[in-house]
């Protein structure tokens, strides 16, 4: 009965100790987020940048896998080049090494139970009073208490060694009573961060373990290596729906994790001497013998160790990358896949920096439009009948991806909007959620221009070559005005330039369409054409006219902030 008292108490102090970090990540995050995700799309080169990046931002968010998922995600939505994703993940191996330090530091040295209530008392009125930024560093600083908090009680829950010798439990059992209990620990490590999926909850499970004599200094040392192998289960977990990049990018971050396991392990009993040795000189106690400074010294050797790990590997990236290649299998695919590449963290939120993997999807929305627009103008004009006949199934194809897209698009854009976002944010995702239904029905009248030029060849209505060349003018329009708009979108062409040009290619697209219009509905024997000829055209140019009116729909979207 003491024993599952024991593990539920540990399992809830854990459980706190989460809470508390996904608060402090989601927090930061948007406070930071805007800027993180310009930063990180923006970077295409330099494998030095890379890693610096990681660093910082996993330093920031205080979790290596939101920023390796995240990362990941980036390289299936084509956001930046595989190289520089894993430049990126080696950086946030040195930045996950902050937690150890804020938590031996803060958790160990100073007593952060009192103050943490301090800080809840003072952030709890700001998260119902403030609004924006001062809500969210409420929530960074309530997270921040809430992980200490948690640290504390999972300190107290752990029996003493000294007073309970019955409790000590398996941990112990293992560290003492078997001849090779290092290789044992760094299962275990591996192992627990696997199941959490958070290498700072078991890297603080470690450092109270190890400070309160449960394991010895090296087989802690040995679990912080596990661990290491462990974080990456998350990132080869979100990628087994990615695209080659991403898993590659997923299987990389393993191979670079497990290679320096391999060189480490067996210099361990050195590496602890040299950090036991470090610690003396600098007038701390010994790690190895007193449990009060095992976690500064666990700290001092998880830097020394992803530090070394990454200035060893980071020459060899290309070599990496090649080896992360060979372990991904190439699907077979005999359709074309029209879903998403949308990926999301799970433990550790990233909703604020997902809404740059929905920018790309729309960006691809934009390009199916304007494409599908092109084939159907093309089908008024190709004489040849199997080109036509793959045209008509192009244009049907897409009009199959446009709704399957706008979907895919809003059901991602609403558990995004269920998360925890800035107002900003929010305002970004209600402008995707119209500009995917704006584009989406835009292709709808592509279709509907295919099927009646279609209907048209079928019934063998002949159209003069005025006509044709009327229809035409119309849809090159329609197509010059979606390019205009689609590259603002983009990012290409300022929208205050564009906007002079949008709105007179729709005053001419309106005037062409009310011209021909009155032109066919003037009574006229004279006509070179049959009647079912007037109607088809009429039903054309009214088609031709709504893909105008939609763009510009689009295009005051954009300039609404």
């Amino acid at each position: 009965m003491k024993e599952t008292l024991l593990i539920l108490s540990m399992a809830g102090s854990l459980g706190l100790f989460l809470f508390g970090m996904k608060l402090m990540s989601e927090g930061i995050l948007k406070l930071a987020g805007s800027g993180l995700r310009n930063v990180l799309t923006n970077l295409t080169s330099g494998r030095l940048k890379g890693v610096l990046l990681g660093l910082v931002s996993t330093g920031i968010l205080q979790s290596s896998s939101a920023i390796t998922i995240m990362t990941v995600g980036f390289v299936n939505a084509g956001i930046i080049s595989l190289p520089a994703s894993i430049s990126i993940i080696l950086g946030a191996n040195i930045g996950t090494t902050v937690t150890g330090w804020l938590v031996s530091l803060l958790g160990f040295q100073l007593q952060m139970g009192t103050l943490s209530l301090v800080i809840i008392a003072f952030a709890i009125p700001l998260n119902f009073l403030g609004k924006g930024a001062m809500r969210n560093w409420s929530e960074f600083l309530i997270g921040f208490a809430l992980l200490f908090i948690g640290l504390q009680l999972l300190r107290e829950t752990l029996p003493d060694i000294q007073n309970n010798p019955e409790m000590l439990g398996w941990f112990s059992s293992i560290a003492f009573e078997y001849r090779f209990s290092a290789l044992i620990f760094l299962g275990i490590g591996t192992l627990l961060t696997m199941v959490f999926q958070s290498s700072s909850a078991i890297m603080s499970l470690t450092l109270v373990l190890s400070a309160g004599s449960l394991i010895p200094f090296t087989d802690a040392a040995a679990m912080i290596i596990g661990l290491n192998i462990g974080t990456t289960f998350s990132a080869n977990l979100a990628a087994l729906v990615a695209n080659h990049d991403a898993r590659t990018a997923a299987r990389t971050h393993f191979l670079f994790n497990l290679f320096g396991a391999i060189w480490v392990f067996p210099l361990l009993p050195f590496l602890v001497q040299l950090i036991d040795w470090i610690m003396l000189r600098a007038g701390a106690n010994s790690p190895v013998t007193s449990p009060s400074a095992a976690p500064v010294g666990l700290a001092l050797f998880h830097t020394f160790f992803n530090m070394s790990n990454v200035l060893l590997q980071v020459w060899f990236i290309p070599y990496l990358q090649k080896a992360g290649e060979f372990l991904v299998f190439k699907r077979k695919r005999k359709h074309r896949d029209y879903g998403l590449t949308l990926i999301h963290a799970g433990m550790i939120s990233t909703a604020e920096l997902s809404i740059v993997q929905a920018r790309r999807e729309m960006k691809k929305m934009f390009d199916l439009s304007v494409s599908t627009l092109a084939d159907s103008t093309q089908l008024l004009i190709e004489m040849d009948h199997p080109e036509s006949e793959r045209i008509m199934r192009r244009v049907k194809q897409n009009e199959a991806t446009s709704d399957l897209k706008e979907k895919r698009i809003n059901e991602f854009l609403t558990r995004l909007s269920e998360g925890n976002l800035s107002h900003r944010a929010n305002l970004e995702i209600k402008k995707m959620v119209k500009l995917a239904d704006e584009l989406e029905t835009i292709i709808d009248y592509c279709l509907s221009i295919t099927n009646t030029i279609d209907r048209k060849n079928q019934e063998r209505i002949w159209f003069t070559q005025e006509l044709r060349d009327q229809l035409l003018a119309l849809l090159q329009r329609d197509h010059m005005l979606l390019t205009l708009v689609s590259e603002v979108y983009a990012g290409t062409l300022m929208l205050d330039k564009a906007k002079a040009r949008a709105l007179a290619l729709e005053s001419e697209i309106n005037a062409l369409r009310a011209g021909y219009r009155n032109e066919q509905l003037q009574i006229s024997g004279e006509k070179e054409y049959s009647y079912q000829a007037g109607i088809t055209f009429l039903t054309l140019i009214g088609q031709a006219e709504k893909i105008g009116d939609h763009s510009i729909n689009i295009l005051e979207e954009l300039e609404t902030t």
